[in-house]
């Protein structure tokens, strides 16, 4: 018997890791699970400036349709990995309603401010570590690869 929700997961993880190392233009895996000290779904990305990421992805009909709570839960586990996995920024992909594989880069990412300003260069002076923002992954693409705006 296939659990669905499992599969959707892991589809959508996979599409997210080809899409990334495609726009990217680096290595980008699935990572395995660890139990309680889970390292997020995707690792391997390397910033511009210089920084490890890790990727947590979320599928399905809760994703697309997330409530406030589940967003926060979401970005709670998201930081979590981020420490488990000594990554300097992590991204939380949602599954987005209405954007398949052909207009992936409108998938929604959401980031700390934090990161961002340390995918831009700069240092997250006086940035609460609980702010965040939300993107289309084409723009979490460009902060990734490009940083400093270049």
């Amino acid at each position: 018997m296939t659990n669905r929700p499992k599969a959707k997961g892991t589809e959508f993880e996979t599409m997210c890791a080809r899409w990334l190392a495609d726009r990217l233009g680096q290595r980008v895996e699935r990572r395995a699970l660890h139990g309680t000290m889970d390292e997020g779904d995707l690792g391997w990305l390397r910033s511009s400036t210089g920084l490890d990421g890790i990727v947590e992805c979320k599928a399905g009909r809760q994703a697309e349709a997330a409530a406030p709570a589940d967003v926060a839960e979401w970005r709670r586990q998201t930081d979590a990995e981020r420490e488990n996995a000594g990554a300097g920024f992590a991204l939380l992909v949602l599954k987005t309603k209405n954007v398949g594989e052909a207009r992936f880069g409108r998938t929604r990412c959401d980031l700390t401010v934090a990161d961002l300003c340390r995918l831009v260069g700069r240092e997250p002076a006086d940035v609460s570590a609980d702010m965040w923002v939300s993107v289309d992954l084409d723009t979490a693409c460009r902060l990734v690869g490009r940083g400093n705006g270049e």
